[in-house]
């Protein structure tokens, strides 16, 4: 899969596991906030959580993935991770 890069130089950026529900939901409620770029890892995308990013101006990024297979995931974020413009 190839990503056209991206030349967003976010303030902050995190990554959070678990994210479609419980405390990993919770976190990402409270990290959509302005400047803050956020990817969310779970087995399932969270509908409500997508739903307020375009209102909060954040950038949030779901993968529906299982990290009880970490291989693939890793290759991905590697990847997504060097699409940054980090200069």
């Amino acid at each position: 899969m190839t990503q056209t890069p991206n030349t967003a130089h976010p303030e902050h950026l995190f990554i959070v596991t678990g994210s479609s529900r419980g405390l990993g939901a919770a976190l990402v409620a409270q990290l959509l906030q302005p400047g803050h770029t956020v990817l969310g890892m779970a087995r399932h995308q969270h509908a409500g959580l997508q739903a307020q990013s375009p209102a909060s101006g954040v950038a949030l990024t779901q993968w529906p993935v299982d990290l009880a297979e970490p291989l693939q995931p890793a290759e991905r974020l590697a990847e997504w991770l060097s699409t940054f413009d980090v200069s």
